[in-house]
């Protein structure tokens, strides 16, 4: 019996100490919640506060030139930018705006010489954007008059070039690795080229446009009837839609089938490849793409 006592006050005891370490185990886990939880409240505080404070450049840019006595003068325009967002708007006179980015790396330019309208934008340092800091790249803003120019360039290294409401006789856009598009615009004759971005014109008025790009997709929307068109994309698709039917436009398919392009034609006068004497060209022309003529 005594042995049988000593055997319950023993399992007793045992049982004891298992529901200590249970309850310690219990507030361990909890602390340790806790402190976890608080830590990385702390750093995403922390990170926070680091990102804001370098979103916000030291010394940020604020460019702004009206050309409004120049507006007459002004017959063509040049644009060269490096990192920028480049864009072109219709406004009651000539202007230049820049923002964002910071004035220590970023140097904005822009004067009138022989009639031609230059613009500008020169990185100080490094030409590859990496935007470590998470500062925002610089967007160039320029306004045109409602008026006919002779000739309209824009160079743009890694950035953007968009443009809504210009109308210039001829006009070429360049970018190497940025997007290029078009709004409501007019021109005779457009060269645009992209090494990896998009080139898109929506609502633009032309006669004669070339659109060049290695990796980007080509898409020309609202075509006005007869134009000649060249469109060329190693990887990209293509897609051309015609708001008014070509009556006198040829049709020359340059893609390559047998690596794995295709073409799907579903405008009616383009289906024979020819529709009246032909005197005006489409061409299309990708490796791997896709071609929608609507």
């Amino acid at each position: 019996m005594e042995l049988h006592f000593i055997h319950e006050v023993s399992q007793m005891e045992y049982q004891c100490c298992e529901g200590k370490c249970t309850l310690m185990k219990k507030v361990l886990i909890i602390l340790f919640t806790i402190g976890l939880l608080m830590f990385i409240g702390f750093g995403l505080a922390t990170y926070f506060e680091i990102k804001k404070g370098s979103n916000t450049p030291s010394h940020p840019l604020n460019y702004e030139k009206v050309y409004q006595k120049e507006d007459t003068s002004i017959k063509k325009l040049k644009v060269n930018s490096q990192l920028a967002d480049v864009k072109v708007k219709r406004g009651k006179h000539f202007s230049v705006k820049a923002k964002s980015g910071d004035k220590e790396h970023t140097e904005i330019t822009s004067k009138i010489k022989n009639g031609t309208l230059f613009v500008k934008e020169a990185h100080k340092g490094s030409k590859i954007n990496f935007n470590v800091q998470g500062i925002k790249p610089t967007d160039i803003t320029i306004t045109v008059p409602n008026r006919m120019l002779e000739k309209a360039e824009l160079y743009n290294d890694t950035s953007d070039i968009t443009i809504e409401g210009l109308k210039a006789k001829q006009v070429e856009a360049v970018t190497n690795t940025g997007d290029i598009q078009f709004k409501n615009s007019e021109s005779k004759q457009l060269d645009l080229t992209s090494d990896t971005g998009d080139i898109e014109l929506l609502k633009t008025e032309f006669k004669d446009v070339s659109a060049q790009s290695d990796t980007g997709d080509v898409i020309i929307k609202s075509i006005n009837g007869d134009a000649d068109i060249d469109t060329s994309t190693d990887t990209g698709d293509i897609e051309l839609d015609y708001a008014k039917a070509p009556k006198n436009t040829k049709l020359i398919n340059k893609t390559d089938e047998d690596n794995g392009s295709e073409i799907r034609v579903n405008q009616p006068q383009l289906k024979n490849e020819k529709y009246g004497q032909g005197n005006f060209k489409v061409q299309v022309d990708t490796d791997t793409g896709k071609v929608v003529i609507n």
